[in-house]
């Protein structure tokens, strides 16, 4: 097995910002392959995936950094492989195959062109979207490899569903949801169509852009200064008690029926943010803004190259920490390390906050 690539120095790990790189992955990508760049990175339990832009896809030993298995997929992406029960779903070549955690050897090929959305387990099936005879909402056995049933959604693939206590609400296209139960029938047999229109034209189609923590469709004038367009919304995340939003550059939580808790520019945390000069950059137009995680008090955010820890409860910014060394594509955080795909050079680092 290969040993992972150290950056230390008598047993002390290299401090870059104040943070301590841990881990680099040891792979090197030439300029054409760092040119068409996809990658991606997910984690779960003692195991590390990095799908590299060199098309294979390594698993390392978060304690050890040992590379436990490679795997060459003929496809790089930057939608991360799927952990389900410890067992690996990722894209190799035109279709989804499955592999094993462990060894990364391939169990089977599945039917589906691409698996969209993260499956969900309840009552012993797998429910999730992805490709196979068009954009469709699944419900898999996977002891016995069987759809059990499918309804196509077209490109309603692409948001994951919210699975309820009694009834999965898909996404139809647009801003149009349903409500399925879960045996793939519409909550209401008014609400089925006729054959040859789409789930979008049913009349109990609900138009909203998201569901809140508690429930509540997010719609009207709230989406649309809540969007980035007047239609999507960048991105969002839900807890037990709050729901958070981006949109361009300002962080909105929501806390119970829909009453707005913070509303604040990012840029107005820190004039480090507004100052910031991107002109060193490798590629200084490619800037990832994600919310990482959140609980009760803190929210983590990318946002232009750096790290926002962001205390909610109290209204106040806690941590800014430079992130431009490694110009990140994709990160993960996992407890408080974080796993970055670098775009300057293509690799996986390990950062402890």
């Amino acid at each position: 097995m290969k040993r992972l690539l150290l950056i230390t120095c008598s047993f002390f790990s290299l401090t870059t910002f104040s943070q301590k790189v841990f881990f680099t992955s040891p792979q090197t990508f030439d300029a054409s392959t760092l040119n068409v760049f996809y990658a991606s990175v997910c984690q779960q339990g003692n195991l590390v995936l990095f799908n590299a832009p060199d098309y294979r896809l390594y698993a390392f030993d978060k304690k050890s950094g040992t590379e436990k298995w490679n795997q060459y997929l003929k496809w790089k992406s930057n939608q991360a492989p799927f952990i389900v029960s410890n067992r690996i779903w990722v894209k190799m070549g035109d279709h989804v195959v499955q592999l094993d955690a462990a060894t990364g050897e391939k169990q089977k090929d599945l039917v589906f062109a691409s698996v969209e959305t993260e499956p969900v387990a309840k009552n012993g099936l797998l429910y999730f979207t992805g490709i196979y005879d068009g954009g469709c909402l699944f419900a898999y056995e996977p002891q016995k490899d069987t759809i059990v049933w499918k309804r196509f959604i077209a490109h309603g693939t692409s948001q994951t569903p919210y699975y309820l206590k009694d009834k999965i609400v898909a996404n139809v296209e647009g801003n149009r949801w349903l409500e399925f139960n879960y045996s793939g029938k519409t909550k209401d047999a008014r609400c089925e169509v006729e054959e040859g229109q789409f789930l979008s034209e049913s009349p109990c189609a609900k138009e909203f852009y998201a569901l809140t923590h508690d429930g509540n469709p997010i719609t009207g004038k709230l989406a649309k200064e809540l969007s980035v367009d007047g239609n999507t919304i960048q991105d969002y995340v839900t807890t037990s008690r709050n729901t958070f939003l981006i949109n361009n550059e300002q962080l909105t939580v929501l806390g119970n029926k829909l009453k707005k808790t913070v509303a604040v520019d990012l840029l107005s945390l820190s004039d480090s943010l507004v100052e910031f000069n991107t002109d060193s950059l490798s590629h200084p137009d490619e800037s990832l803004t994600k919310i990482l995680k959140a609980d009760d008090t803190h929210v983590w955010i990318a946002f232009y190259h750096h790290l926002l820890i962001y205390n909610h409860a109290q209204k106040k910014l806690e941590r800014l920490i430079n992130l431009s060394t490694w110009e990140p594509h994709q990160i993960v955080a996992d407890n408080n390390n974080l796993w970055i795909i670098s775009r300057k050079d293509g690799r996986l680092y390990g950062v402890s906050i």
